[in-house]
């Protein structure tokens, strides 16, 4: 069973979300305990760190992240604990299921507008060490999921990266996220 996956979110412009907004949103969801199934706990400003993760919301179970990696900005859901399906394809469904819920809220309580495709990792490489074989095995099970009448892209084929793909805005996934 892994242990970490992320989903981003890439914004629809390329520009980095008003921090000052971004940090006090995420310090109201604390204080109101906003999101069922997540115990927020702190708010971490990395924006002296380029190329990072900039701003964090930290939740016992995820954390929520303003993501400048790849010199591309977004939101990133990164589950971390407390799974509570059996399997990754159950792993899968759970984290894109909670991404979307802070993803909408984001994009409510901020008025940002997100692109047409997301990205998710598998940030535990001893358990999904980013090789071909792994890139074929979880390709087949990702793309009933995230690419049915999409594409599915490897994000980076070196093993030094996290395994990743990115499912294009044909995808099912990307469709149900953008839906309310």
């Amino acid at each position: 069973m892994l242990k970490r996956i992320k989903v981003k979110f890439p914004f629809a412009e390329d520009r980095a979300a008003q921090t000052t907004k971004v940090a006090t949103t995420f310090h109201r969801w604390i204080q109101n305990q906003t999101f069922e199934g997540h115990l927020l706990i702190d708010v971490a400003n990395y924006m002296h760190v380029p190329n990072s993760y900039n701003i964090i919301l930290v939740a016992h179970e995820a954390d929520i992240v303003l993501d400048s990696t790849d010199n591309h900005h977004g939101l990133a859901y990164v589950r971390k604990n407390t799974w509570t399906s059996d399997g990754v394809e159950g792993q899968i469904e759970e984290v894109m299921d909670y991404a979307k819920t802070f993803k909408t809220a984001f994009q409510n309580d901020l008025c940002m507008t997100f692109g047409d495709y997301l990205e998710l990792s598998f940030l535990d490489r001893g358990l999904a060490p980013n090789t071909p074989e792994n890139q074929r095995a979880y390709a087949d099970v990702l793309r009933p999921i995230l690419a049915k009448s999409g594409t599915l892209e490897l994000l980076h084929q070196d093993p030094r990266y996290a395994l990743g793909f990115r499912a294009t805005s044909h995808s099912r996934a990307v469709d149900r996220m953008n839906d309310e």
